[in-house]
């Protein structure tokens, strides 16, 4: 039996948040799909990603974490509440409570997390965008977190790569996939 909410499959990975991931990205069906791309605190997807045309970027924006808010949180959005973004703390758990190997997956390279309670969740190696161009995919993932950074127009993202996964800071102009919690 499929753990759905709003019509969206989650896992639960038996994290000590007690939190629940979706298996697949925004803008995708199933979990080897790549789905949309998203600049950080952009709840629409953009035909290019460029720091001249990042809403979220410069004096503006008020650096808070967005996790939950309908102006900035494209899960909460797009799927609708309980769905949003995670947050920075959230993607650390994730990261330093699952195990990792790299795997393929009907025929789409990326990586396998296995949670303490022995579920697991695939993340695709989607790349992200730069411009008009879709860089890294094949090779490597990101996943935005709900989280700005202390550094000006950065925010925290997950990096899935073939040795791992990890957590770190990207200029949000960039366009990522989000992979949505509750």
């Amino acid at each position: 039996m499929k753990n759905i909410i709003n019509g969206h499959e989650y896992v639960d990975l038996g994290l000590p948040s007690g939190l629940k991931w979706a298996t697949y990205n925004i803008g995708a069906d199933k979990p080897e799909e790549y789905g949309d791309k998203f600049a950080w605190g952009e709840i629409e997807m953009k035909s290019s990603y460029d720091m001249d045309n990042n809403l979220t970027s410069g004096d503006a924006f008020n650096n808070e974490d967005v996790s939950g808010n309908l102006r900035y949180d494209a899960a909460a959005t797009q799927w609708g509440a309980p769905w949003r973004m995670p947050t920075y703390e959230e993607c650390m758990e994730l990261v330093d409570k699952c195990n990792w190997e790299q795997m393929t997956r009907n025929g789409v390279k990326g990586i396998l997390g296995t949670g303490p309670n022995g579920n697991s969740i695939f993340f695709p190696f989607a790349g992200s965008c730069f411009k008009t161009t879709l860089y890294g995919a094949g090779e490597y993932g990101e996943c935005w977190s709900s989280t700005p950074t202390y550094f000006e127009n950065g925010a925290c993202r997950m990096t899935f790569l073939e040795q791992g996964a990890f957590v770190m800071n990207d200029d949000r102009f960039y366009g990522n996939s989000i992979r949505p919690v509750f």
